[in-house]
């Protein structure tokens, strides 16, 4: 025992260590990666994005490879500039989030045992504090939002440097640290969180004063140290704020009405749910809030009994636990139909993440009632009679009232709490009952004793938190290749543009409804390696997202796509409204967030809304991929709907060539065949065959045309003319009704070998296969490219109703991107070659674009035109961008909503467009600066408080 007093300081700490680590055994012990949700799809390739900016000494400034052009730095989510994610840069993006997710667990509960510990002066019960902080069910149901995780570790760190600030003589050193370690929080870049922990601030600071003699002066500092440390934090984390704000005007989350704001709110009736920690069923993450019977009851008891002169402060983390409650509620609650238009709250949805004040505030209490204890204050039976019957009622409502309530979309497993969970509640009740026996009699114990009764202690509040965590998705690791192995789609992207100074954009679209065709291969091995169901259901939805390159995947294997996934900052406004035009007739949501694959993906499109070709040459799709769930087989052939359309003249690319003796038109059902020809070419001959000859199959909901070819021949391409179509009674079908329009949809065309029973599918309107894995990717040539001259514009006002005006003006069926272009100005060009106009009636060329070279910040164009034009790039326009012109400088107009443009007369000329926004750089600098000056004040202050200056 001598021997271990004299650890007895560091001991906590590596008790919270160690727990961490036996909480988190996969993360912290074998080479599984998280691979489900907004870690797999989200972070993972902004983190290696960011890792190879920084292993290259660069700062990640733009990335090309999604949303058609973003900003990096600006989107705060990355923590490009979070200190300790400076520590995890050597490594992948999966063991970085593992290593950050396992630091900050720690983090937070060394944050909380030192708050509890300055607070209660005692070690037991500030332990306790800790290990419900770090092991409940809030930090836990947020492990996956990295970055959330990180700001909310902070938080009790905060409250401490706050109350510091507020009560020490030499206060102007904590000041200092309070505003350093606010602007790490602020560098985590989830800006909710920072939101909340202003509040949480404010309401502890007015009821510490309210608590305090003299109330007013306390009030003024409490007051006077959180504007003070706010205005210290907004410099020291210029660098992110600035872009970040500049970023936010144009943005889709400029703010929100109050119905989005209260988005996700946590339903009232799963508060039991939420609140207790379960064995079986695992609901929502975002609506997690337990901690622990144990946890609980020792917050009730420290909330409602006497207090001592020993005992820690209690109202300011009873106010926190209240309102932390209720503002998680959301639309459930009167207050957050108040409050939520206001500035702040108008800004963020997720009302149920206001449960991490609830979480903090309890876990104090839960101190404050240990603490209480162990200095003799014995419960009452009132009190112990209140902690029995709010635990009791809270587990017979979850048992037998709230089960039948909850979504079964909001939880894995069962909703009613199953007898593995009902005696887990009961077995951490006796656990409770015995800590308070324990508590009231400590004092009286020899010291092996109580060295026992506090182990047993901590023993069962941490035991209990890691069995309830065992059914948390963190456990349910996937195998590393599940990110880190490179998938037969981007090999093969990468193989068709490996000589292209810039390849064409991809489009994915699914539904993520397929199968990996290795899938019973997959399974086997991951049951070998011990992975159980969930983990191998979350490995292969993450492979089927690899396949897909979905939604910001593309940014990990360096393939421009279209697509893009923000969920914050981005995309911008430009984008979301350009991406309208894209989405099928009856969307009712525009794409917010990104993710435009997923909103494009539909059971009425099969599987795939193809959108006017028009919109995909202006953002540069040459590939589309797709999955396979819409292939339809009849009789041995398969027909790909893929990219089913409505019947119009169209040329069919067969390559390679295919030698055929039929060809098959799937058509709907219900109307009558179609009459008209179709010609066929080869490299050496032709063959025109006429609708009328064909056979006529009906089956399921198609129709299916079968035209035999005189004599066998090699197809190159297939040729298509527009049809009118009278309608008719359903071929073969007396039920059926009579489409209704006049216009034939065409679902699917094959060419078929008789002869040997192969066949070919062909995909429509001049798509061309170039991989059929688990997925299919289509390309197509795009005639305009990346860069391309237009001799004609139209100007409309560089703002939000200007870019609804583009729109209109892209949706008319006469506009043609390669004559004209849509310019968003104030002041009308006066060039020649920029006349106003409404569009062009004779085909005419302003000149060619040629790309030389192309970076993320770096693009040089050679153009000639005779007569001179405007140059549409077509990136996203963004403050920031520089044009020169034979190195001078010109300016750069936003184009067809939302892409990049530069007037140029006749000649030959070189356009150079450069990424240097001088405003982040000078935010850069002066935060640099801020921090250098700050620095050197606190090791000033602090050098002098210890008597060495």
């Amino acid at each position: 025992m001598p021997r271990l007093r004299t650890y007895w300081p560091i001991l906590p700490y590596l008790l919270i260590i160690l727990l961490a680590l036996l909480a988190l055994p996969e993360l912290a012990f074998t080479d599984r990666i998280l691979a489900r949700g907004d870690t797999f799809a989200y972070f993972y390739p902004y983190w290696d994005a960011r890792q190879l900016a920084f292993q290259a000494g660069q700062l990640p400034l733009w990335t090309a490879d999604i949303f058609m052009g973003a900003p990096l730095l600006a989107n705060p989510q990355i923590g490009i500039f979070y200190p300790l994610n400076w520590l995890v840069t050597p490594f992948p993006a999966p063991d970085a989030v593992r290593y950050s997710v396992l630091m900050h667990i720690i983090l937070a509960g060394i944050g909380t045992y030192i708050l509890a510990r300055r607070l209660a002066g005692e070690r037991l019960p500030a332990l306790v504090a800790a290990l419900i902080f770090m092991l409940g069910g809030m930090l836990g149901g947020h492990l996956e939002q990295v970055n959330q995780l990180q700001g909310l570790a902070w938080l009790p760190w905060l409250i401490l440097v706050y109350q510091e600030a507020m009560t020490q003589p030499r206060w102007g050193r904590w000041l200092l640290l309070f505003g350093i370690i606010w602007a790490i929080q602020i560098f985590t870049g989830h800006t909710q969180t920072t939101f909340m922990a202003g509040i949480a601030m404010a309401l502890y600071g007015l009821v510490f004063s309210l608590q305090s003699k003299p109330r007013l002066r306390h009030l003024l500092i409490a007051i006077g140290v959180l504007v003070g440390g706010t205005i210290l934090a907004a410099l020291l984390a210029l660098p992110q704020l600035l872009p970040t704000l500049e970023l936010s005007g144009m943005s889709n989350r400029s703010s929100f009405d109050v119905y989005a704001v209260t988005a996700f709110s946590l339903p009232l009736h799963y508060l039991p749910r939420a609140l207790l920690p379960s064995y079986d069923g695992q609901l929502f993450t975002e609506y997690l809030g337990y901690i622990g019977i144990i946890g609980m009851g020792l917050a009730i008891i420290g909330a409602i009994m006497p207090r001592s002169g020993h005992s820690m402060p209690r109202w300011p983390w009873l106010v926190l636990t209240i309102l932390g409650l209720l503002l998680a509620l959301g639309r459930y609650a009167p207050l957050y139909w108040t409050i939520g238009e206001l500035p702040g709250f108008n800004l963020f949805r997720v009302p149920a993440r206001w449960l991490a004040l609830y979480t903090l505030g309890t876990a104090m209490l839960a101190a404050a009632g240990l603490q209480a204890m162990l200095h003799g204050l014995r419960p009452s039976p009132t009190v112990l009679s209140i902690v029995l019957m709010l635990l009791s009622g809270l587990m017979l409502l979850a048992r037998f009232v709230i089960g039948t309530l909850i979504d079964p979309s909001e939880i894995v497993g069962p909703a009613v709490p199953t007898s593995v969970t009902m005696l887990g509640w009961l077995l951490a009740l006796a656990a409770l009952i015995f800590i308070i026996y324990m508590a009231v009699r400590l004092s009286a114990w020899q010291p092996r004793g109580r060295f026992i009764a506090k182990v047993l202690i901590v023993a069962l509040a941490a035991g209990e938190l890691i069995a309830a965590g065992r059914i948390m998705p963190y456990h349910n690791l996937a195998p590393r290749e599940a990110y880190l192995s490179q998938t037969l789609t981007t090999r093969q992207l990468h193989i068709l543009n490996e000589d292209d100074v810039v390849p064409p954009r991809v489009l994915p679209i699914s539904m993520l409804a397929f199968d990996p065709g290795n899938r019973n291969i997959l399974e086997a091995r991951y049951a070998a390696w011990g992975l159980d169901e969930r983990a191998t259901f979350n490995a292969l939805v993450a492979i089927k997202k690899q396949e897909m390159l979905f939604p910001n995947l593309p940014l990990t294997w360096d393939v421009p796509s279209v697509d893009g996934f923000g969920g914050g900052v981005l995309p911008t406004t430009y984008y979301t409204q350009f991406t309208s035009l894209m989405l099928p007739p009856d969307s009712f949501y525009r794409a917010l967030d990104g993710r435009l694959g997923e909103r494009m993906a539909s059971a009425a499109c099969r599987g795939l809304c193809m959108t006017d070709s028009r919109y995909l040459q202006m953002i540069d799709a040459g590939y589309l991929i797709a999955d396979k769930t819409f292939d339809i087989p009849y009789e041995g052939v398969f027909y790909d709907t893929s990219l089913s359309m409505p019947w119009q003249a169209m040329t069919l690319r067969v390559e390679p060539t295919f030698q055929a003796t039929e060809i098959h038109l799937l058509l709907p059902s219900g109307v009558t065949p179609p009459t008209g020809e179709i010609d066929l070419i080869g490299d050496d001959s032709e063959a025109t065959l006429s609708l009328d000859s064909a056979e006529t199959v009906a089956f399921e909901d198609f129709t299916l045309l079968r035209l035999q070819v005189s004599a066998p021949m090699d197809v190159r391409s297939i040729e298509l003319d527009d049809l009118a179509i009278e309608t008719s009674e359903a071929v073969e079908t007396e039920e059926a009704e009579a489409e209704p329009t006049a216009a034939m949809h065409l679902y699917a065309v094959t060419l078929v070998d008789s002869r040997t029973g192969t066949y070919w599918q062909v995909p429509l309107d001049g798509w061309m296969r170039v991989l059929s894995s688990d997925i299919k990717i289509y390309e197509r040539e795009n005639t305009l490219g990346r860069a391309y001259m237009v001799p004609n514009v139209i100007t409309v006002p560089d703002t939000w109703a200007g870019s609804e005006e583009a729109v209109a003006y892209i949706r008319q069926a006469d506009f043609d991107p390669a004559q004209t272009a849509i310019i968003h100005t104030e002041a009308p060009p006066q060039t020649e070659a920029a006349t106003t106009t409404s569009t062009t009636s004779d085909a005419t060329s302003a000149g060619t674009a040629t790309i030389t070279h192309y970076e993320d910040t770096r693009v040089e164009i050679s153009v000639t035109s005779e007569d001179g034009g405007y140059l549409i790039l077509s990136d996203a326009y963004y403050p920031g961008w520089k044009a020169t012109m034979d190195n001078t400088e010109m300016p750069i107009y936003r184009a067809n909503v939302m892409f990049r443009a530069v007037e140029v007369p006749a000649g030959e000329h070189v356009i150079v467009f450069t990424f240097e926004p001088t405003m982040w750089i000078v935010a850069i600098g002066v935060g640099v600066a801020a921090w250098v000056v700050i620095l050197v004040l606190l090791i000033g202050l602090t050098m002098s408080r210890r008597g060495i200056s």
